[in-house]
């Protein structure tokens, strides 16, 4: 009788075959390798992927560094968007190894090694450009890894490594952008104005020029001004005029003629010499606002030339040099119009961008030869004339070889503060050159700058904050992004520009129109360029 459990027993696969028992050990070790065999695929795909993170992340962060460097050295550039790449890459690992020991370098990566690579590609040509060429507005970033399979590490094996490769681009794809920027009267109101009263002393024979004060939050720093003067108080002409007869009636210890900017900054103006020009007291700041400065003509008529101390004298362009240097230091407008001259300029060097312009204030810039007439000193004074100042809004162009970058800048130049703040008509503007001036692949982005908060309707309504919400609701609809920067000067302002402007609250223009947008507050005009830097850093996007 035979003993069916005997070693020699056999056992029957699912077909029905007898196995033996070495059979079956290999059919187990088959088995179990290609489970190793799958488990380390897919742990070395997982890794793969970790190691693609740390690269796009460090990709992203290089393009943000290119998109908001602030030099004007490329080599600088470059290396400090390969800085920023390296320390957020650094931050990450592969399953639990860190990238913090990653050098640059090529070839094939030992154990646990990294190695990476970085070039700078032309997003024109697609071409990778020298190290420094201004040309490299993109970042690509090659890592190799020297991963170990799992089953090596257990058995203590250095020689099995599996090297990972990735690669990832970073910078800025197609970009249309248009700043609507806030020119209203406000703009002026951090400002040193001296008022002046300029009168004739016919006993001492000259001019008197008495300070009547020395003030801030005023709409006097630069033309147009409102000085509500009495024409027959100031004289007959605005250039060339003595001082005029006061009228019966009026005393002659009232009234202002003249009001300047402090062009020192100081509140008692100590006197300044730029570019040739001296103007070592008021008194000159008045005659070379006026002109009586330009030629000996206009000198002697309106005796300056017995009034003025110094050793001035005249010479042609010393009107020009005052309103130069008073709109650079009209407070908080000088530093807004830098820091939108900025803005333009790094994102022109640095990334594919396209730029439009839209002025606002009450009324806002249709076309690059808006404009709005206005008297230069006071409508009370009809001798000052009229002046034409400029509101431009410079359109979007499809055409890629035309940014517009130069003529974006230069309209910057050209506005001046006055009138109230339409925001919501600015962005509506800044809508209807997407519809006829975008690229088709573009990105589209608004920024919107303003120092208050909405005080005229139109054209989507009367009613101001509703204007710039229908026009938030607009943008949302067509894909459009709006950063908006309030500046608070005054801390009372903070809750209305975050109701009106912000990102936060559902009344809020970024909240409203979404599509990553986002509201940037500051409370001080030195902080507008850093708030425009860091928008520059928020339109950064992976390119692959």
């Amino acid at each position: 009788m035979k003993l069916q459990n005997s070693p020699q027993r056999r056992l029957r696969n699912q077909r029905g075959q007898s196995l033996t028992v070495p059979a079956i050990l290999i059919t187990l070790l088959i088995i179990g390798v290609i489970g190793i065999f799958s488990f380390e695929v897919a742990r070395s795909a997982s890794a793969r992927d970790q190691l693609r993170t740390a690269t796009e992340s460090a990709a992203l962060a290089g393009a943000a560094a290119l998109a908001s460097f602030p030099q004007d050295d490329p080599s600088a550039w470059h290396s400090d968007a390969i800085a920023q790449a390296k320390s957020i890459f650094a931050q990450n690992e592969v399953y639990g190894i860190s990238l913090n020991g990653a050098t640059e370098g090529d070839g094939i990566p030992t154990a646990g090694q990294t190695l990476l690579q970085f070039q700078f590609i032309d997003p024109t040509t697609k071409t990778a450009v020298a190290f420094g060429d201004p040309k490299g507005k993109v970042m690509e970033i090659t890592a190799k890894y020297g991963y170990t399979p799992l089953f090596a590490s257990f058995i203590g094996s250095t020689v099995a490594v599996l090297p990972l490769h990735t690669q990832a681009s970073g910078g800025l794809g197609e970009l249309d952008v248009a700043l609507c920027f806030d020119c209203s009267g406000s703009m002026e109101f951090e400002t040193f104005v001296t008022e002046v009263r300029r009168t004739w002393d016919p006993v001492a024979g000259k001019i008197q020029y008495q300070t009547v004060s020395v003030r801030k939050n005023t709409s006097e720093a630069i033309r147009p001004q409102h000085l509500f003067v009495n024409a027959a108080l100031r004289g007959a002409t605005d250039s060339g005029s003595p001082p005029g007869n006061f009228p019966p009636g009026v005393a002659s210890n009232t009234g202002v003629t003249d009001a300047v900017v402090n062009i020192d900054e100081k509140p008692v103006f100590a006197g300044l010499s730029e570019g040739g020009f001296d103007f070592p007291d008021v008194a000159t700041l008045v005659e070379a606002s006026r002109g009586n400065l330009e030629s000996a003509a206009a000198f002697n008529a309106s005796q300056a030339n017995v009034s003025l101390s110094g050793g001035v004298g005249p010479k042609p362009g010393y009107q020009a040099k005052y309103f130069e240097l008073a709109r650079k230091h009209t407070h908080p407008f000088a530093e807004a119009e830098q820091a939108a001259k900025n803005f333009y300029k790094l994102m022109n060097r640095n990334t594919r961008a396209h730029f439009g312009f839209v002025a606002f204030q009450a009324q806002v810039g249709e076309t690059s030869s808006t404009s709005f007439p206005e008297s230069n000193v006071d409508s009370s004074y009809p001798p000052g004339g009229i002046g034409n100042f400029a509101l431009p809004g410079i359109s979007l162009v499809s055409d890629p070889d035309t940014t517009n970058f130069d003529t974006c800048t230069a309209a910057v130049g050209t506005v001046v503060p006055e009138g109230g703040t339409n925001i919501g008509g600015s962005v509506e503007r800044a809508i209807r050159m997407f519809t006829t001036g975008s690229r088709p692949n573009a990105r589209k982005a608004i920024i919107v700058f303003t120092d208050g908060s909405p005080t005229s309707g139109g054209p989507l309504s009367g009613d101001p904050e509703t204007n710039c919400r229908l026009a938030a609701q607009l943008a949302h609809d067509k894909s459009i992004a709006i950063y908006t920067v309030g500046m608070a000067l005054d801390p009372s302002l903070i809750p209305e520009q975050q109701r009106v402007l912000g990102d936060k609250v559902p009344t809020g223009m970024a909240f409203i129109a979404g599509n990553d947008s986002k509201f940037f507050q500051v409370t001080d005009p030195s902080q507008l360029n850093a708030a425009f830097t860091a928008i520059a850093r928020q339109l950064t996007q992976l390119v692959e």
